[in-house]
């Protein structure tokens, strides 16, 4: 993990019981100052999608589709939004327009940044 990876307010867990909680400058200085770490990424599951506000769009034979009213009209064309893999195969992926515009990623905080650079927002629980 590299501070550069991260914006406070940021969800991230603490690694022992695994509770989420808001990252703030004291997490980012950790990372900065190579501290022990006092948390970790929390890998994007069909759960967080929801508690952001996605919703199934469709399903398919290897990945769940999941849009976000918003959140899917940035694109003129083609389908926008999530796809989650079935069985916990394979990384998740966002998707603008066609598929040659997928973004490959995992956790909670990389939606949280990319939905903020694509929106000035910040991506909450609903």
């Amino acid at each position: 993990m590299k501070a550069s990876d991260f914006r406070i307010g940021n969800l991230v867990c603490e690694p022992i019981h695994k509770l989420p909680f808001y990252i703030g400058l004291e997490d980012i200085a950790d990372l900065l100052f190579d501290r022990p770490k006092r948390f970790e990424p929390i890998p994007l599951t069909e759960e967080w999608l929801l508690r952001f506000g996605f919703k199934l769009d469709r399903e398919g034979d290897d990945y769940n589709y999941y849009t976000l009213e918003g959140f899917d009209s940035l694109s003129d064309y083609g389908d926008q939004g999530v796809s989650l893999p079935k069985n916990d195969k394979g990384y998740s992926h966002i998707y603008c327009g066609y598929y040659r515009n997928e973004i490959d990623f995992e956790f909670v905080h990389q939606l949280q940044n990319l939905y903020f650079a694509l929106t000035n927002e910040e991506l909450k629980e609903e």
